[in-house]
């Protein structure tokens, strides 16, 4: 699911659209706490204070670290009611502790003044969570953004945002047709994604290289989150058997025109029925940090590459210099739809317990060609000052510009051998 690079020309580098791993089926496990919170109802923390970690755990009980990773659906990790979702009783009990108001019943909260959504989302959607990766609830806040925290992992590392928004809120509020044309692209989605085709497509040839490394003849290619369906022409021009899976109803007509009707399916991850052991590469383009649950969603991969087959994953680095630089600036931060941010580590510790092995990781090669406009839209999001003098790139809208800030990963990982 950005997959792609949003606002302007995007606030990612190409990729896929919008998808997220299916979860419907995994266990869920006992000892972490995920209740259903009001945004109003959350704490405000200084930057740098550690949060308090979830509750729910037994006393004196080690974190589950070793867990099969995808095993457990975010949205299960607390005691749940005879309806599914958390009892609301003891949410309610755990934000009288922490100085949060008590309460329930539900309510409708807007936040398009926050996150860019333009519609009104049932507090039910919206879940405090506990890592993804290693499941701790210990973790430091890195900063805060109207209701969302971006917080780092104490156990693991991983940085992610919390609260969120369950996967079919995430789909019906987030990935809609605005996404791909935003009037806050800043916050959520592209200006015009659709009107940037020549772009990505020049894109996407570029990096043809770094499958070139690996596949010397064609074979065929499963792109979760195919969006437009823009990396999968390029391979269908490469003479690639070629299948996109696309959950966004928004996006995934304007795919089908472009692939084939037979080469898009419609849903997620998981819950699509796609043949074992049947794809030679798989790809997420600037889509795993929008999947709730990266760690089954990588498990599931696995599952689908043939022998000898490999896994292309595009995604920003936190630990970059640009994400450092510019801080809460960076515009990777859209909190709504960006909520994981990992570095190579975190992203390797996922693939290595999927049963991966990293070939290469390459941010020289996670650049993108925008146009003009896109450069100055981007600059004038720094300081106003820089909006004014770089106003006149407008002009050249048509004209496109290679830029590479460093801040991607391109990452390329092959099942292990026994």
């Amino acid at each position: 699911m950005e997959p792609r690079h949003r606002g302007g020309h995007g606030d990612r580098h190409q990729g896929s659209g919008n998808p997220w791993a299916d979860r419907a089926g995994h266990g869920s496990r006992p000892g972490l706490h995920q209740a259903e919170v009001r945004l109003s109802d959350l704490r405000p923390h200084v930057q740098g204070e550690p949060e308090r970690p979830q509750e729910g755990g037994q006393e004196g009980q080690e974190p589950p670290y070793d867990r099969a990773p995808g095993s457990v659906p975010l949205q299960q990790h607390g005691p749940l009611d005879r309806h599914g979702t958390t009892d609301r009783q003891d949410a309610d009990s755990r934000r009288r502790r922490e100085g949060g108001r008590g309460g329930g019943g539900s309510g409708v909260l807007r936040v398009s003044g926050v996150s860019g959504l333009s519609s009104a989302i049932p507090e039910s959607a919206w879940t405090e969570v506990a890592c993804g990766l290693c499941g701790s609830g210990e973790r430091r806040l890195k900063f805060r953004d109207g209701p969302f925290s971006v917080v780092t992992c104490d156990e693991c590392g991983l940085t992610y945002v919390t609260p969120r928004l369950d996967s079919k809120a995430l789909i019906e509020n987030v990935y809609d047709e605005g996404y791909w044309n935003s009037d806050a692209a800043k916050e959520r989605g592209y200006t015009d994604y659709r009107s940037d085709q020549a772009l990505y497509l020049r894109t996407y040839r570029r990096r043809l290289k770094v499958l070139r490394r690996h596949f010397p003849r064609p074979g065929r290619v499963l792109d979760v989150g195919c969006a437009a369906g823009y990396f999968l022409k390029v391979m269908q021009e490469e003479s690639w058997k070629v299948t996109g899976l696309e959950p966004s109803d928004a996006i995934r007509p304007h795919a089908k025109e472009l692939l084939g009707q037979e080469n898009v399916r419609a849903g997620l991850l998981g819950e699509v029925d796609l043949k074992p052991a049947s794809f030679d590469l798989i790809t997420m383009w600037d889509v795993i940090e929008h999947i709730p649950d990266p760690v089954a969603a990588v498990h599931e991969v696995r599952k689908l590459l043939a022998p000898g087959g490999k896994f292309l994953i595009e995604t920003q680095n936190i630990d970059s210099r640009a994400a450092k630089v510019l801080g809460k600036r960076w515009q990777h931060y859209k909190h709504a739809e960006h909520i994981y941010h990992f570095n190579p580590k975190t992203l390797g510790v996922i693939l290595e317990r999927a049963g991966f092995d990293v070939l290469e990781n390459r941010p020289w090669l996670g650049g993108k060609y925008v146009s003009m406009g896109f450069i100055a839209e981007r600059a004038g999001r720094l300081h106003p000052v820089l909006s004014t003098l770089f106003s006149p790139l407008s002009l050249f809208r048509k004209c496109a510009l290679y830029i590479n800030l460093f801040d991607e990963m391109i990452v390329v990982a092959a099942p292990k051998t026994a």
